[in-house]
């Protein structure tokens, strides 16, 4: 009886001694909005199917003047948008938002010059209902932009080509 209860003891001691203690994993932190969208990413035109390279990078915490009171804001940084401005600077709200859907609303500055040095008025123009795609959103790392561009208010003091144009182009991200 007496090597039954130390064999016994030997098992139960053995089995658990065998068992591994299971370390809980750490949780991983959803990266925010604002550091995830930023990178490199290769650009077609959907129409002339032309490509491009433009990055986009975010400043977070940028002082915006509103018609009622100062605001704190992020800003969006597109450079070498749309393959003819070097940098469009755009106001975004919620980029610390974790949700997998972000819209991306590019309103540049009135009169922002392209490299000819000509001026234009670009913004993003609401989803096009005409397709699946959701358009000006951030996700999964691209983003379907559709935009209008126009130079209406300086074509003749800029002595352009009278140009309104609505234009989509996908840009997939292929680095940070």
């Amino acid at each position: 009886m007496k090597y039954f209860r130390l064999a016994s003891f030997l098992l139960l001691a053995f089995l658990i001694s065998s068992c591994e203690k299971e370390e809980p994993q750490p949780q991983t932190k959803p990266v925010p909005f604002w550091k995830a969208v930023q990178g490199k990413y290769k650009v077609i035109d959907l129409e002339s199917n032309e490509e491009y390279e433009m990055e986009i990078r975010i400043k977070p915490d940028t002082n915006w003047l509103t018609s009622t009171q100062m605001e704190v804001r992020d800003t969006i940084f597109c450079f070498n948008f749309n393959n003819q401005f070097s940098v469009i600077p755009s106001l975004y709200q919620n980029c610390t938002s974790y949700d997998t859907l972000h819209c991306l609303d590019l309103n540049s500055p009135f009169g922002i010059r392209d490299r000819n040095n000509d001026r234009w008025m670009v913004n993003t123009w609401s989803d096009d209902m005409t397709t699946t795609a959701i358009e000006n959103v951030w996700y999964n790392r691209e983003i379907t932009f559709y935009f209008r561009i126009n130079n209406t208010a300086f074509w003749v003091e800029d002595g352009n080509d009278y140009q309104d144009v609505y234009k989509k182009q996908k840009a997939v991200k292929i680095g940070d």
